[in-house]
């Protein structure tokens, strides 16, 4: 019976903890010159293509599983009609699944994560950098407005990292 109950409130659990532990630091205040270099950079000149494949809500686990077996991503993108983006999968939410009683054919939208967190294209770095850091993800879909979550673009905190070090170093040199 208990593990019912706990299985059952895990959700609630999970994110109660998220919400407890974001970062209440302002990033502009913790790093300034990493806030300044980021700053009014486009999210267009940062983010790379959509990752390919896209996931429909009706592909299925065994489809997935090849695709993280074939590609060097971290997490797939499950789009609706247009591109609207619907959710996220990672590998680690594919194997917690797995480990759940997920079979091969179990669709996609059952183990997504729904609303991912994005960033639109009228955002900047420092937007970028503050949902990285609060919500620790280390890519974000870039959708065209936050309307119509059309996907047309993946941020990842690699990007952004390397925009900061390589601006730094500019300004050092100057």
């Amino acid at each position: 019976v208990f593990t019912q109950i706990s299985d059952t409130l895990a959700p609630l659990r999970d994110a109660i903890a998220e919400t407890l532990n974001r970062r209440s630091m302002d990033f502009r205040k913790l790093h300034p010159e990493a806030h300044g270099a980021l700053k009014g950079v486009a999210i267009g000149d940062l983010m790379d293509a959509v990752p390919q494949p896209l996931f429909g809500p009706n592909s299925t686990m065994r489809e997935l599983g090849r695709a993280f077996a074939q590609h060097q991503h971290e997490s797939f993108y499950v789009c609706g009609e247009d591109r609207t983006l619907e959710g996220v999968v990672t590998m680690t939410d594919w194997m917690r699944a797995l480990s759940r009683g997920a079979t091969p054919g179990t669709p996609v939208a059952e183990v997504m994560a729904r609303h991912p967190v994005s960033l639109n294209l009228e955002d900047d770095g420092a937007t970028a950098a503050n949902l990285i850091r609060e919500h620790r993800i280390k890519n974000l879909p870039v959708v065209k407005c936050r309307g119509n979550r059309q996907l047309v673009g993946c941020l990842r905190t690699r990007h952004l990292m390397a925009h900061v070090f390589s601006r730094i170093e500019r300004q050092s040199h100057a």
